[in-house]
């Protein structure tokens, strides 16, 4: 071969050389696009959910006697309503043992919950 043979192939292994880098670039570029673009929905996600989040948090001023919470406005409220208005939990109402022998005269097994006499 020629020597302007030989620098041609040369050239031409070269630029293909070349086109083998370039697209595994591009293909870099991309996924680290995809990789931006996902942690962008990632940091949205987060605090969109940090501003859906109530919690309580220091001490609560409570009425020894009818368990009444005062907010910071200086207004007594029923622990339910603090609750459900200051916190994502939601209030049930049941008995504990010592209400329901308390007030009703029912005594329940430990073991079973069921009623004995």
């Amino acid at each position: 071969m020629n020597k302007k043979a030989e620098t041609k192939q040369q050239l031409l292994l070269e630029m293909e050389e070349l086109q083998t880098k370039l697209s595994a670039a591009e293909q870099y570029v991309e996924e680290a696009n995809k990789l931006e673009e996902e942690r962008r929905k990632l940091i949205y996600d987060l605090q969109d959910a940090l501003t859906k989040i109530k919690r309580l948090r220091g001490l609560l001023p409570i009425c020894a006697s009818c368990k009444k919470i005062r907010d910071d406005k200086g207004y007594w409220n029923e622990l339910e309503a603090y609750i459900s208005e200051h916190s994502e939990a939601e209030i049930t109402h049941g008995f504990c043992p010592d209400c329901l022998k308390e007030l009703y005269g029912v005594v329940l097994d430990e073991d079973t919950n069921s009623k004995r006499q």
